[in-house]
């Protein structure tokens, strides 16, 4: 009977504090790429990661992007959105692309902020989302850059059957699946969206406020979801998955109704950012992949395969010429795209050599090379509004 009774004291008290906490601590509002607040230090293995510094930060702002704070109004914004090339998660803060940027474009005249949306794994339909749901409750933006299509043609080729054309007139109410896909963070009562497919208890506001203290209020990478570890080794084990792959493929499928998905969506994101006077500025992707690639430099590779390769064993993936012309198409449609549509386009693709020197896997790059597209991007961006007036 005692124990009966403390049980049911307990059981009361939770049921108590769980609604004087729904009373007090309202709802999580506004759309997170990452965890607001974050901070984070990496230590990239050399041995996994060459082109990499051996310590680097990754920091959020309030507003769950990499960067600092905006400014104040006057200032020119730069927004950059893509997926892991933008992301530059075992890049420092300040080599990182997408980030340097603002300091080679500010001047004493004309302060400029920059800061990144990239996170691993989104792809066009994905950035229809962020446009649609991320931009409109942020402060002004000027400017934005994405870097595209690699991961339009991963979906496209390991799997078709979920690579379909993305609306633009999106409704929040309908569309829970695609938010917890683009952002780290949604309006509602969890901390971070996985856990909506997490059991009940665990979105209970007793456990999240609990969760929060342990976690430091999400300063640090325990809240956020990623499949990389601290120091990037995580990355041997889907190199070694491709190398033991029952079969390569080496006849490059149909991708005409991928391309044009591609094309639709490209086209619906240009139009949302239209709409808001945003300058967009469409980026193609380079890669390592090219068809002479040796052996040894194949051992870098893991991306390409069909299905969910990075959790599963045994599945078939793309041989590298399959790669290297399945990214030449998507690439092709980014710049006639950008030709019908009078949007500008850097051609990143063709101005980075397909090496080890610029590339240390499948598409992704280390210091320098973010510091020479740094470069590169700023440039263009430097030839518009409103710098070019």
């Amino acid at each position: 009977m005692k124990v009966a009774l403390v049980g049911m004291s307990v059981l009361l008290a939770l049921v108590f504090a769980e609604i004087a906490l729904r009373i007090a601590i309202p709802e999580k509002q506004g759309y997170r790429v990452w965890p607001p607040n974050m901070h984070h230090t990496f230590h990239p293995n050399p041995a996994v990661m060459p082109l990499h510094s051996k310590e680097t930060r990754f920091v959020t702002d309030s507003l769950g992007l990499r960067g600092g704070e905006p400014g104040p109004d006057p200032e020119v914004r730069v927004l950059a959105i893509g997926g892991s090339t933008t992301e530059n998660l075992y890049i420092d803060q300040d080599v990182a692309w997408a980030l340097r940027i603002g300091g080679l474009l500010s001047s004493p005249k004309q302060p400029v902020w920059a800061a990144s949306a990239g996170l691993s794994g989104m792809n066009s339909g994905d950035h229809i989302v962020h446009a649609k749901f991320l931009l409109p409750q942020l402060p002004r933006i000027d400017v934005v850059v994405t870097l595209v299509g690699v991961n339009d043609l991963a979906v496209a080729l390991g799997m078709p059957e979920k690579y379909k054309p993305m609306p633009g007139d999106l409704d929040a109410s309908q569309s829970e699946g695609l938010l917890r896909r683009a952002f780290q963070q949604i309006p509602g009562p969890v901390q971070n969206t996985w856990e909506y497919d997490a059991p009940y208890y665990r979105r209970l506001r007793v456990f999240q406020l609990v969760k929060r203290i342990k976690d430091g209020r999400s300063k640090d990478l325990a809240t956020a979801n990623l499949t990389n570890n601290d120091d990037g080794t995580s990355m041997t084990r889907w190199r070694e998955k491709r190398q033991r792959a029952p079969e390569i493929i080496d006849v490059t499928p149909d991708l005409s109704q991928g391309l044009a998905t591609y094309r639709t969506n490209l086209t619906t994101y240009a139009g949302l950012l239209k709409a808001r006077n945003i300058r967009l500025i469409l980026i193609t992707q380079p890669a390592l992949w090219r068809a002479d690639l040796s052996p040894e430099d194949q051992k870098r590779l893991w991306m390409g395969g069909k299905g969910d390769y990075q959790h599963n064993d045994g599945v078939p993936y793309f041989s590298v010429r399959v790669l290297a012309e399945g990214l030449d198409k998507f690439n092709e449609v980014t710049l006639s795209v950008c030709k019908d549509l009078g949007v500008e386009c850097v051609d990143l693709a063709s101005m980075l050599p397909k090496d080890t020197k610029h590339f240390y896997d499948d598409c992704h790059f280390g210091d320098e090379t973010s510091k020479k597209i740094a470069d590169i991007v700023a440039g263009a961006i430097r030839k518009g509004a409103p710098f070019a007036q």
